[in-house]
């Protein structure tokens, strides 16, 4: 069973983990992105401009995930990161579908995430899980972003959106 723990600062060793264990995949795109938030992880950071948890199946830690309410409709995802021998599981999924569920309860309409255009695999998954794109040029994404995401929008990424549906509609 998936539960998200909220992050506490004991889990900064673990987050680092995660980051790292997360470089053979994004390096090549976004080199060095990932050493540098576990060097910072490691040091004893916690972000604060946004909520994080850990990720756990059956009480192992086992990913993370970050989310930040931009409006009273709207959560934006952050991060959502497993280690490697949980991907491919279905537990990335079971998070999205517990995000979800627990947004729907919220009052959330939709979901927006940002994926490096270049990360196939993220867009894939993503796309499985009922994200479509929202805007792919870097024009388009500051027009939308203009406004709700200007803190945390990111070039060479693509914008994507999940409408919030009742959990028994999934």
């Amino acid at each position: 069973m998936i539960v998200l723990r909220p992050v506490k600062s004991h889990d900064a060793p673990f987050l680092a983990h995660v980051c790292r264990s997360s470089i053979p995949l994004y390096d090549t795109i976004m080199p060095g992105v990932f050493e540098q938030l576990a060097l910072r992880f490691q040091g004893g950071w916690l972000p604060k401009t946004y909520d994080l948890f850990i990720v756990l199946d059956d009480d192992k830690p086992c990913g993370m995930l970050g989310t930040v309410q931009l409006t009273p409709s709207i959560k934006y995802l952050v991060a959502l990161y497993l280690l490697p021998e949980f991907q491919r599981k279905g537990i990335g999924s079971q998070v999205i579908e517990f995000v979800n569920s627990r947004s729907y309860s919220e009052g959330i309409k939709e979901l927006l995430l940002m994926v490096h255009k270049d990360a196939f695999w993220a867009i894939q998954f993503f796309q499985k899980n009922g994200f479509e794109l929202l805007a792919a040029e870097d024009d388009d994404m500051s027009t939308y972003a203009s406004a709700l995401l200007k803190n945390w929008m990111l070039f060479s990424f693509i914008l994507m959106q999940r409408p919030i549906m009742a959990p028994d509609q999934n």
